[in-house]
């Protein structure tokens, strides 16, 4: 009974995970050009449009259409945090069936104001005033083993079960990639060292972030 719930468990994990491995092995194929990374502009162009999602949100409105450039038509997986007094406060993401990076910047960043994820409390406008955004567009996935195979500054990604779940490198205070799994494990809602489980899958992914302090965008009303 014991090994067939675990091999069941790993039957889960596989399924779920499988999507993401396909689109890393379609995003590594020759054939499929990578994008090139942001400038210093473009990643501006996304923080106004997560800061006017984040005012919609505020005044129960949707959120005003952006024009962009072709770069940030891409789709590209990303992962929108709220950092509240330096912790983590609300996040959302999308990593598969990802859209254009203009899109997602938009409603990911309304998602994770509507629904925090980290805490049930909702933000109030004060909050909010005092928030750090970060918007992280991920690349390059990797399935590893353990902690040891985790490169420096990468994202991890979790799978156990029915769970997804992506940690990033400032969400903790140090640099031990176990300590980011652990993390990560923990907001899941799952034991501290469910990574160590062979039921767990771990992705690891680059980081590419742009951030600011909302108080200190001329225009923001708290």
């Amino acid at each position: 009974m014991i090994r067939r719930g675990l091999m069941l468990g790993l039957l889960i994990a596989c399924t779920l995970a499988s999507p993401l491995l396909a689109q890393n092995q379609e995003t590594a194929s020759p054939a499929v050009q990578a994008p090139p990374p942001l400038s210093g502009p473009q990643k501006h162009t996304l923080l106004q449009i997560a800061r006017e999602s984040i005012q919609a949100a505020l005044e129960a409105r949707g959120a005003r259409e952006a024009q962009v450039e072709p770069r940030l038509t891409w789709p590209q997986p990303m992962v929108v945090s709220l950092y509240v007094d330096g912790r983590l406060r609300a996040r959302a993401w999308r990593l598969k069936g990802f859209r254009p990076l203009y899109l997602e910047a938009r409603d990911l960043t309304f998602e994770a104001v509507a629904k925090p994820k980290i805490s049930a409390q909702p933000f109030s406008p004060e909050e909010l005033g005092r928030a750090e955004i970060s918007l992280s567009v991920l690349g390059g996935f990797t399935q590893v083993n353990d902690d040891r195979e985790v490169p420096r500054g990468a994202a991890v990604i979790i799978y156990n079960g029915f769970t997804e779940w992506p940690a990033l490198p400032e969400d903790v205070a140090s640099d031990q990639a176990a300590d980011l799994l652990t993390f990560a494990c923990e907001q899941a809602g799952l034991r501290p060292h469910a990574w160590l489980l062979p039921q767990t899958t771990i992705f690891t992914a680059t980081v590419e972030q742009s951030r600011e302090t909302l108080i200190s965008v001329p225009g923001f009303n708290r």
